[in-house]
Parts: structure tokens; C-alpha cells; sequence
């Protein structure tokens, strides 16, 4: 009985060598692709999953207020996430990137817990559970010894804009928005602010202005202590007698239209 013997082509091998090259190297294209899309994008948290439980962010769609809250990974320190608005704002996380799976390592939270988003506790209801259950069990509380594994997936959407989704070891998710949804247009009232933080004089400047705008001043309690009208494109707001803290802008025209827009009284 005649046995055949098969040869393998030295030719075969060497393309199958680089076949088998070039798929890991766009693998790992595609997984340092999904870090670049992480960077220099502010996204805007919606909601989390606990035990088969889905609680929404009570302050996803606040217009009122601008604190929505979101999460930013800054490209100039690709070690830190910093925190935006309720909950989140003043604290960050120290992370690193995975080289080979879309993993982030962290210790924690880090920043000044609770000091500025209680205030806003008595005006949006469930915020207070939901900032404990944000902090203490989707990101394991302050100043967690050891490290913690987070999976992240960004996931693209009919309308362009993008979903992220953290997980954690628990398998508790996270969801964020690329886009703030409840955000109108506001192309009338294309404003700006400055300088922020301030101590005397606050400059409000209002583009392609052509109605005129109403200004309400308020302070973290909800009192109104100012208001006016202007049709002016640039207006100044005197604040040396304001209290050192936060205030918010609020701007509304003739077709109500509103923006609001918060500055710091140093």
C-alpha cells in the first residue's frame, strides 16, 4: 500500500504567516480605535443597571440647571476620567488602559465627595440614591484599595451620536449618551460667558441677537436676585456684592427659547 505524503508549500506558509499577521495587527487596530473614540467626547450619563434593575439618572434631561451628568476622557492625561455635573462633579478616577481588550483599570473615586451635588439633592428627586448607588456600587466608593476592572463598549446609533456602556466586575452597566438628548436647538441664544470664575464684573455675550432677552440670576437656592431685559450683544452684570459660590443665567427670548448657564463668584 502506497502512502502519499503531503508537502506543504513553503510559499503557502509564508502568506499564511502574513494573513495571520495582519489580522492581529486590525484586531488590535480596532481595539485602540475604541480608546480613540473614548477621548476628547463629553458623554452624558443615562442610566444604570443593578441586579436586572434599570434606575435613569434624575438629572439626564435638566435644562434648569446645566448639571447634567457626564463623564470626560481627557486626551491630554489619558490617565483620568474627570466627573461633570450631578453626580459626578469634582471628582475624577485614576485609570489605565488594557493593551490588548477594551479594559480600563481604576482604584476608585477620587475628588470631594458630596460637595457640591447635595445641593441639588432637595430639587431632583432620587438623586441622592442614585448618587450612592453611582459611586459606592458601580465604582466601589472612595479611595478603593486594589484595583478595579471596568469593560467599556461603545456602540454606534441610528441618529450618529454614540452609546458607551461601562461594566463592572458585578456586571452592573453604566450608559452614556455622545449627545445631550433633552438639549433643544438654541441657535438664537448662541451665548457665552466670561471670565468664569469671577470676582467683579461678569460679561454676558449674546451672537446674532435680534430679539430682545430675558436674564434671571439665581442663586443655588432657586431665588431669582436679578432680573432684566437686553437687546445688546455683549452686557455686563456687576457681581461684586455676590456671595462667593455658584450661580446660574438663565436666558429666554421672545419665542421662549431658554439656555441656562452656571458661573462661579470667586
Amino acid at each position: 500500500m502506497n502512502m502519499k505524503t503531503k508537502h506543504t508549500n513553503p510559499q503557502h506558509l509564508f502568506f499564511l504567516s502574513i494573513i495571520l499577521c495582519l489580522s492581529s495587527m486590525f484586531s488590535s487596530l480596532k481595539t485602540y480605535a475604541q480608546h480613540e473614540d473614548l477621548f476628547d467626547e463629553t458623554w452624558y450619563l443615562e442610566k444604570l443597571t443593578i441586579e436586572n434593575d434599570t434606575i435613569y439618572n434624575p438629572t439626564r434631561g435638566d435644562l434648569n440647571y446645566d448639571i447634567a451628568s457626564t463623564i470626560y476622557f481627557n486626551s491630554e492625561n489619558n490617565g483620568i476620567i474627570d466627573f461633570g455635573g450631578c453626580p459626578g462633579e469634582y471628582n475624577f478616577i485614576e485609570m489605565e488602559f488594557d493593551e490588548i481588550d477594551n479594559f480600563f483599570n481604576t482604584s476608585g473615586i477620587g475628588g470631594f465627595p458630596l460637595q457640591f451635588c447635595s445641593d441639588f439633592w432637595g430639587h431632583f428627586e432620587g438623586l441622592e440614591e442614585f448618587t450612592d448607588l453611582y459611586f459606592n456600587d458601580f465604582f466601589y466608593g472612595y479611595g478603593t484599595e486594589g484595583d478595579i476592572l471596568i469593560y467599556y463598549n461603545i456602540h454606534q446609533n441610528n441618529n450618529s451620536s454614540q452609546t458607551l456602556i461601562l461594566t463592572n466586575p458585578d456586571n452592573y452597566k453604566a450608559y452614556y449618551n455622545s449627545v445631550f438628548l433633552s438639549t433643544p436647538d438654541f441657535e438664537i441664544l448662541n451665548s457665552s460667558i466670561y471670565p468664569n470664575p469671577v470676582q467683579d464684573q461678569l460679561f454676558i455675550r449674546l451672537e446674532d441677537i435680534s430679539t430682545v432677552v430675558n436674564i434671571k440670576i439665581y442663586d443655588l437656592q432657586g431665588r431669582v436676585i436679578k432680573n432684566f431685559e437686553t437687546d445688546q450683544k455683549e452686557t455686563p452684570l456687576d457681581v461684586s456684592n455676590y456671595h462667593p459660590g455658584m450661580y446660574f443665567i438663565k436666558l429666554t427670548n421672545s419665542s421662549n427659547q431658554q439656555k441656562t448657564m452656571k458661573f462661579i463668584k470667586q
